[in-house]
């Protein structure tokens, strides 16, 4: 009888694994990316420049302006050391609304980068992504900027 019951937990676990190890399809756009500026100091951040581009033949939803700013607010960064900056609201009062891109279709923004205070001088590379449900993240072009040296006397705040 434990065999059986062994048996059928073995098949269970088989089936609800293989249920969710479905294969996602990467994010249908292309991202590229370029730094504003190729040194920044420690204590800085960094705008980069993004332009999104529909590859497929149909509306992507590339993500969703809140608050009235006419910016995404779903970045990821592959770099533990770099930090995609917010923004603040203009209106509580505006209501949440989709970017969608038609098939050939760009976007582009500024989007502002820092860094996480334990960050070595020199130079750094990372990537900007997107990643909407359903699908794997679509990653921008590595950007890479050079780290320089805290100004002397700089204090952590």
């Amino acid at each position: 009888m434990q065999k059986i019951l062994l048996a059928v937990f073995f098949m269970l676990v088989t089936v609800q694994a293989s249920y969710g190890a479905e294969k996602e399809e990467t994010f249908p756009i292309q991202i590229e990316a370029s730094a504003k500026v190729a040194k920044v100091e420690k204590t800085g951040g960094v705008e980069i420049a993004i332009r999104i581009l529909n590859t497929s033949d149909t509306p992507q939803r590339i993500g969703t302006q809140i608050c009235g700013v006419p910016k995404l607010v779903n970045w990821i960064t592959d770099n533990k050391f770099v930090q995609v900056g917010g923004h603040g609201c203009r209106l509580n009062l505006n209501l949440d609304r989709p970017i969608v891109l038609n098939p050939g279709e760009v976007y582009e923004e500024i989007c502002g980068v820092g860094f996480k205070w334990k960050i070595k001088s020199g130079p750094l590379t990372f990537r900007l992504g997107l990643q909407p449900a359903g699908y794997s993240a679509a990653w921008s072009n590595p950007v890479t900027i050079e780290i320089l040296p805290r100004p002397t006397g700089y204090s952590h705040p």
